[in-house]
C-alpha cells in the first residue's frame, strides 16, 4: 500500500519548512512591485527541453535583464546555453527552513510583478510565500492530476498532452513561438562536410529515464541492442545517458555481451554515459540520424530537434508525441525476459521486432538506407 503523502517524512519536513518560512518572511505592507519576472520551472530536464522555445519567447517579451527561471540543477546548461538568468533549486530549499527560508527572502528582494508557472505537474508551494501579483499555470483537466497548491491569477487548461498545454499558454501569455521546435534555439550550426557525405547511419540509444519503472529488463534492452546492429550492420551506435544510474544500467547491458570491447555486425560502439555536458549532449544528438529510447530527457531532446525518435513507452500519454519523426511504441502489458527491477509491465512487453518495425516505418530513416 502506498503511503499517504503525510505520512512521508520529506512531506512532513516541506510541510514543516512552509509553515517556518511563511512565519519568518511575514511581509511589511509595503511592499512594492517591479517589472522582474520569474519563471517557475522545477521539475524535470525532459519538461525544460519540451518549454525552451516558450521559455525563450516570455524572456525576449520582458527582456533578459527583467527575467529569471527559477530551475534545478539539471538544466541549469540549458539555459545558460541560451544566456538566460537562472536562479537555483535545490530539495534542501524544499524541505530545509533555513534553505527555504533564505531563498524566499532573496527572492522577495528580486521584487517580482510576474511569475510564470511552467511546471506541468506542480508539487511546490514556494510561489505562495512570494506575494506575486499576476501567476499564470497550469490546471490539467486528466483524472490523475493532482490539484495545485498555489493560487492562480491566470489559470490555464493542461488538457493531458504537453503540447497542447504550451499552446494554452502561449495564448494566455501572448507569446508565438514555434513550440516544442528547438532547431533554431540550439542549432550547431552548419554540418560538416563528412557529415553531409557520410553512407553510414548514426543511431544514439538512450539508455536512461527518470525513474527504474520508465526502463526496461536490462535483457531485453540487450536483445533490442543487438538485433538493431543486425537489422543495420556497419551502422554506428552511441551509448548516451548522464548519471550513476544510467552508468550502472548501460554497463548491466553491456556485460550481457562479454567483458571488454565488443563488435557488433561490424558496428562500432561508443559509450557516452555520463562523458557529455548538457552543451555537448545537445550536440551530440544533433549529429544522429536516429534516436531509440525511453521516455527521457533525451527522447523529448531529439523529438524538438526533429531527429527520427522511437520510444519506448511506459504507459504516460501525456507526452507521446503523435508526429511524422516520431514512433510510440507500446507493449501489450505480457511481460517476458529475466526479472530485475527496470520497467514495468508496458516496456517489458515491447519486443525487438516491433522497434525494428518502428524504426522501417520512419521515412526519414529510409532514406538513409536506400
Amino acid at each position: 500500500m502506498t503511503k499517504p503523502n503525510w505520512l512521508k517524512s520529506s512531506y512532513l519536513r516541506a510541510s514543516l519548512s512552509q509553515m517556518i518560512a511563511r512565519r519568518l518572511t511575514e511581509s511589511a505592507d509595503n511592499r512594492t512591485t517591479q517589472n522582474n519576472v520569474l519563471i517557475h520551472s522545477t521539475d524535470g530536464l525532459g519538461d525544460a527541453i519540451l518549454r525552451l522555445t516558450t521559455v525563450s519567447a516570455l524572456v525576449a517579451k520582458h527582456g533578459k535583464e527583467h527575467t529569471w527561471v527559477l530551475t534545478r540543477a539539471h538544466a541549469l546548461g540549458l539555459y545558460e546555453k541560451l544566456g538566460i538568468k537562472t536562479i537555483l533549486y535545490t530539495d534542501r530549499d524544499r524541505v530545509s527552513p533555513i534553505a527555504r527560508t533564505k531563498l524566499v527572502k532573496g527572492l522577495r528582494a528580486k521584487q517580482f510583478g510576474i511569475a510564470y508557472v511552467l511546471d506541468f505537474s506542480l508539487n511546490e508551494n514556494l510561489l505562495d510565500l512570494l506575494e506575486i501579483p499576476e501567476k499564470y499555470g497550469f490546471v490539467q483537466l486528466c483524472a490523475h492530476a493532482k490539484p495545485r497548491t498555489i493560487e492562480l491569477t491566470e489559470p490555464i487548461v493542461h488538457p493531458g498532452y504537453v503540447g497542447d498545454a504550451l499552446r494554452n499558454f502561449c495564448e494566455a501569455a501572448r507569446i508565438s513561438p514555434s513550440i516544442m521546435d528547438n532547431r533554431v534555439l540550439l542549432n550547431r550550426g552548419e554540418k560538416n562536410s563528412s557529415d553531409s557525405t557520410k553512407k553510414q547511419m548514426k543511431i544514439g540509444l538512450a539508455v536512461g529515464a527518470s525513474n527504474l519503472g520508465k526502463m526496461m529488463r536490462v535483457c531485453n534492452l540487450a536483445q533490442i541492442f543487438y538485433e538493431i546492429t543486425r537489422a543495420y550492420p556497419s551502422s554506428e551506435i552511441v551509448l548516451l545517458g548522464a548519471g550513476s544510474r544510467d552508468e550502472k544500467y548501460v554497463s548491466l547491458v553491456e556485460k550481457q555481451f562479454g567483458s571488454g570491447p565488443y563488435e557488433l555486425h561490424n558496428v562500432q560502439v561508443s559509450n557516452k554515459v555520463s562523458l557529455l555536458s548538457v552543451s555537448d549532449l545537445i550536440d551530440e544528438v544533433q549529429t544522429l540520424d536516429l534516436l531509440v529510447g525511453f521516455d527521457s530527457a533525451l527522447y523529448n531532446l531529439a523529438f524538438t530537434l526533429r531527429i527520427p525518435t522511437i520510444c519506448m513507452s511506459y504507459g504516460d500519454a501525456s507526452v507521446l508525441h503523435d508526429y511524422p519523426w516520431v514512433r510510440v511504441v507500446r507493449g501489450n502489458g505480457n511481460p517476458f525476459g529475466q526479472p530485475d527491477q527496470y520497467g514495468n509491465r508496458h516496456t517489458n512487453s515491447i519486443t525487438h521486432e516491433e522497434v525494428i518495425q518502428a524504426i522501417n516505418d520512419l521515412n526519414e530513416v529510409n532514406s538513409l538506407l536506400e
